[in-house]
């Protein structure tokens, strides 16, 4: 298979939409940062997190990906087309319903929310935050229908060419208007993503004549989706939670610093997460027709995650000075410490994503519940513990471990499922080096810290910062085989 063919195919195609829309969101990140002030950000970063667990009360779209998967896999294509239509009409009118509750609670809580300084501006711009969180609510639905049908270019097109309209309308409105001017040209953007959405799916995909809405499917939307709200719950609550804690020990600016510092992660974690979306149709897909070909695809998607985040999450941190150098133009306490702790929680989380996939596109809810408990639950007690003992650090701490603890529990219930191990120690044990970038990004970052007095010009940083990155990527060209990447990236299609 030659590159040509690997940027076309499923896997290539998200991969590559991961990768530009995580510029794109970095690209905005830094002009607003220029354009308004942290506690503005922060208030934004925190009141989205708060809305969107508004979603926990959605069982018509949960699984719809799987499901639409699965009824191609027996041929039903009239039955696929309907399940979106019944997903997205029910939709429309529950994420009102979802909408309204949420922002009167914002509304109600405002005070304690955004402090008294911000609480008017936020209660004056909640009607366009409800419409917002509507629209792309709905958008969202179709994003799922296109990973179902197996038409992940339509997805990229549609969110790639949100992000740059947001980031061209939040340049453009947030310097005049703050924060209406942010969720102004969120509106904007999910405007656009759903308009798009509805033109290439019943368009070009929906089967003619197919039924708009079947009670038959709603019913089977809502078996799956009533049992998978304990699940969304608890995956929902995390990055409020996180926030929370983050506002509580650090105060609502370093909410913004963290949320920069996740953003980041994001950019090594979101490339290889991001296969997630057509694993799911892809082991459902394969489930229909034989258990053992999803066995070997989570197989095969266990050691590509393991191949390529080792080296992803070296290169980012790696870059981790220099970043902090364009972002604030100045050392930032508490970014380089808190990008660190974040690393190994979302590390843990990436390993087991594959084990994550495949209980979901087999529809095995139980230990999804259980790991999100492990991870949610763990993260309030533990991290209120370590904040009470040590401040930021340690609230970020007790995270990570409660994220590291419900990685393991997920992977052991995957294991379960497919009679063998996950084979990390496996391949770890056969191929030591595998390590070495980590290493190599440790070991430099050490030399940096113990010889910063030293770096007073910025022209001195900047060249040192660079040499660290060079020799990370060095090292990671090193040690990973592009070819056995891209061989095992083919496997995910179906």
């Amino acid at each position: 298979m030659n590159l040509r063919v690997h940027i076309a195919s499923p896997s290539g195609i998200v991969v590559i939409e991961t990768m530009l829309l995580a510029i794109i969101n970095f690209a905005t990140y830094s002009i607003l940062l220029r354009v308004t002030d942290m506690e503005m950000i922060g208030l934004w970063v925190l009141v989205s997190s708060l809305l969107a667990f508004s979603r926990i009360a959605d069982f018509w779209s949960h699984g719809l990906s799987s499901f639409v998967a699965e009824a191609l896999g027996r041929g039903d294509r009239p039955a696929a087309t309907g399940l979106v239509s019944t997903a997205s009409i029910t939709g429309a009118a529950g994420y009102f319903i979802l909408a309204s509750i949420g922002t009167a609670v914002v509304y109600l809580l405002a005070d304690s929310i955004a402090g008294v300084d911000h609480a008017a501006s936020l209660r004056g711009v909640l009607p366009l935050i409800a419409a917002t969180f509507w629209l792309t609510s709905l958008a969202g639905v179709y994003q799922l229908a296109f990973f179902g049908f197996g038409r992940p270019l339509l997805k990229a097109i549609q969110t790639l060419g949100g992000a740059l309209l947001f980031m061209l309308a939040a340049t453009l409105l947030t310097p005049e208007y703050g924060l209406a001017g942010i969720i102004l040209a969120q509106a904007l953007q999910s405007v656009a993503m759903l308009g798009f959405a509805l033109v290439a799916f019943h368009g070009f995909i929906a089967t003619k004549g197919s039924t708009l809405w079947q009670r038959g499917h709603l019913a089977s939307l809502v078996a799956f989706g009533s049992k998978a709200i304990p699940v969304g719950v608890f995956q929902l609550m995390i990055e409020p939670v996180l926030r929370l804690l983050v506002n509580y020990f650090g105060g609502l600016a370093t909410v913004a610093v963290v949320d920069l510092a996740s953003r980041l992660i994001a950019l090594a974690r979101g490339v290889i997460v991001s296969l997630g979306q057509i694993l799911v149709p892809a082991f459902a897909h394969l489930t229909a027709k034989s258990v053992f070909s999803a066995g070997a695809l989570y197989r095969d998607t266990n050691q590509l995650f393991l191949i390529v985040s080792i080296p992803a999450f070296s290169l980012m941190l790696s870059a981790v000075p220099l970043l902090e150098e364009i972002l604030f133009g100045r050392p930032e306490g508490q970014f380089l410490p808190s990008i660190w702790i974040l690393s190994v929680a979302w590390f843990a989380n990436l390993v087991a994503s594959p084990a994550y996939f495949f209980m979901l596109g087999r529809r095995r809810l139980r230990p999804l519940f259980w790991s999100h408990v492990i991870m949610t639950v763990g993260a309030i007690i533990l991290g209120s513990l370590g904040g009470l003992l040590t401040g930021l650090y340690g609230a970020l701490v007790g995270v990570s471990v409660a994220f590291i603890a419900a990685a393991i529990y997920l992977i052991r219930q995957a294991e379960h499922v497919v009679g063998e191990p996950a084979g990390y120690r496996r391949f770890l044990h056969g191929r030591p080096q595998a390590l070495l970038p980590l290493l190599a990004t440790l070991l430099i970052a050490i030399a940096i810290n113990i010889n910063s007095e030293y770096l007073f010009s910025a022209s001195h940083r900047f060249v040192v910062y660079g040499l660290s990155i060079a020799a990370t990527l060095g090292t990671c060209l090193g040690v990973v085989r592009i070819r056995d990447v891209l061989m095992l990236a083919g496997r995910i299609k179906y």
